[in-house]
C-alpha cells in the first residue's frame, strides 16, 4: 500500500544516476547514497548497489564515484565489444527462375572465421546468412526462422503460406582487439547537464 519500506525491489523510470556517494569503512568504502536526477536514494547498512547501466555509462559512474580506487587506472581500459553490420536484400519471387520449385522455406548459415593481425594476435568473427520467404514485402528474414518457432504439429501450416518475397540478411559480427591501449573509456572535461564529466 505505497509503503516503500516493505518493498524489496523498485524500478524508477526516466531517472539518471549521477553519482554514488561513499563513506569510508575499515576495509575500504561503502556506498551510502545513490544521487539521481530525482533526488538521493539512501543505501542502508548491508544494502547492495549493482552497477549495470551499460559499458560506457557504468564506467563513467565508477570513475566519478570512486576516483581513489587502488586500481583506478584500470577502470575503463581494455574496452571490448562485438561489432555488427547487416546487409538485407529483398528479392521478389517473380524474379527467381521458375525451375527453383514452388515452395519457399527458411534457411540459415553460420560461418566462423579467425583473423590474424600483423602482430600475430588473432580475433574471431562470424557471418550469419539467413533467408526466408515472406508473404508481405518486409525486410525481416528472421520472422519465420527465430521468431515463430513452429512446433512439429504446426509445421504443415507454414508449408502452405504463399510467399511473394525472399529476404536475405547477411550479418557480419566481429570482436575488437583486446589489450589495445587506444580502446578505453575515459572522462571528458566537458560537463553534462548535472555538472559531472
Amino acid at each position: 500500500g505505497n509503503d516503500d519500506v516493505k518493498k524489496r525491489f523498485m524500478i524508477v523510470p526516466n531517472c539518471h544516476v549521477i553519482r554514488l556517494e561513499t563513506a569510508p569503512t575499515a576495509t575500504g568504502v561503502r556506498v551510502v547514497s545513490v544521487l539521481t536526477s530525482k533526488g538521493p536514494v539512501p543505501v542502508p547498512d548491508g544494502g547492495r548497489v549493482v552497477i549495470a547501466a551499460g559499458t560506457i555509462e557504468s564506467t563513467r559512474l565508477v570513475l566519478t564515484s570512486f576516483p581513489a580506487l587502488p586500481n583506478a587506472a584500470l577502470v575503463g581500459s581494455n574496452l571490448m565489444a562485438h561489432l555488427r553490420s547487416n546487409l538485407t536484400i529483398r528479392i521478389p519471387r517473380s524474379s527467381l527462375p521458375a525451375n527453383m520449385g514452388m515452395e519457399l522455406q527458411a534457411s540459415a548459415l553460420f560461418v566462423k572465421g579467425v583473423h590474424t593481425r600483423a602482430d600475430g594476435s588473432t580475433s574471431h568473427f562470424h557471418l550469419q546468412i539467413t533467408a526466408a520467404g515472406l508473404e508481405t514485402p518486409g525486410g525481416d528474414s528472421e520472422a519465420e526462422l527465430f521468431k515463430k518457432n513452429p512446433d512439429v504439429d504446426l509445421f504443415e501450416r507454414f508449408r502452405t503460406v504463399t510467399d511473394t518475397t525472399v529476404v536475405i540478411t547477411i550479418r557480419g559480427i566481429g570482436e575488437m582487439q583486446p589489450h589495445n591501449p587506444d580502446s578505453r573509456v575515459t572522462l571528458d572535461a566537458e560537463l553534462d547537464e548535472y555538472q559531472h564529466p
